[in-house]
């Protein structure tokens, strides 16, 4: 009988990167003000042509305001990154609170962060729960993972595992590769009242080994070589292992030297 391969199990993880400040759609913004201006403008100005040339020359000011507020934005913003990159947290903090207040996400994402690793203050996971709630929401996929953390581990919010896969899910969706790895966890595991779908567990797995994280190739094979949640797949594991190893996985080169004496496996070379 085929021995069970084990799976290389963590826990649920906070591996959020560098990310790239994203610019958000402003000509879908000055189209929306433009609409609601003309809309305005037509209960006041009685002639046609008094209406185009009113809102002319106000979607020209409006464009051009909006295009200044943006740009100071971003300023502001790539400003505190550099900060908080250089580790001066109590500058980054002021900055990032200031662009949180009026809805950055990026900045809001940045301070619950930093509440939630005690970064230039003092560690509150209320806080981090509530910057990283108002991110998640605006579909900051970081925050959305970050998020789906508390929920699951109960960090300045009631547990509640459901809400945490529905976050998981949605970052994973935006592509977040640590969400699709714990969502491929959780399914696998079984959390509270979530009882384990081996089947999700492969599906969410296969997501992030083919973005190429070596955790999830290990064990994306795993379940193929011991037929859960999928059809058992020797030769299918196979091919994971060693992508997981060509990424430095060192269990998977191990688990490759052990399986290549099995007679199951020997095809597969």
């Amino acid at each position: 009988m085929q021995q069970r391969t084990p799976l290389a199990r963590s826990p649920h993880s906070r591996r959020v990167s560098a990310r790239v400040i994203r610019r958000p759609d402003l000509s879908r913004i000055l189209r929306l003000f433009a609409a609601l201006l003309l809309g305005l403008l037509s209960t006041h100005v009685a002639r046609a042509a008094q209406l185009d040339d009113a809102s002319g020359r106000l979607e020209q000011e409006l464009v051009a305001r909006i295009g200044y507020v943006h740009a100071e934005h971003q300023r502001r913003l790539k400003a505190a990154v550099l900060a908080y990159r250089d580790r001066h947290f109590h500058l980054a903090l002021r900055q990032f609170h200031a662009l949180a207040r009026v809805g950055e996400a990026e900045a809001q994402f940045y301070l619950g962060q930093m509440y939630d690793l005690g970064q230039g203050v003092a560690a509150d996971p209320v806080r981090a729960f509530s910057w990283y709630h108002a991110a998640a929401r605006q579909g900051h996929l970081d925050a959305q993972h970050n998020l789906a953390i508390a929920y699951a581990e109960g960090l300045g919010v009631r547990a509640d595992i459901h809400k945490a896969v529905r976050w998981w899910i949605q970052s994973a969706d935006q592509g977040n590769i640590d969400a699709q790895y714990n969502l491929g966890m959780v399914f696998i595991m079984g959390h509270g009242d979530l009882p384990p779908n081996p089947a999700q567990a492969v599906r969410w797995w296969r997501k992030a080994a083919v973005n190429g994280d070596a955790l999830a190739q290990y064990n994306l094979g795993t379940l193929y070589a011991n037929g859960e949640g999928t059809r058992t797949n020797y030769c299918e594991a196979v091919r994971w292992w060693r992508r997981s190893a060509a990424n430095g996985m060192r269990e998977a080169e191990q688990l490759l030297a052990q399986v290549r004496k099995q007679a199951n496996f020997s095809r597969c070379w």
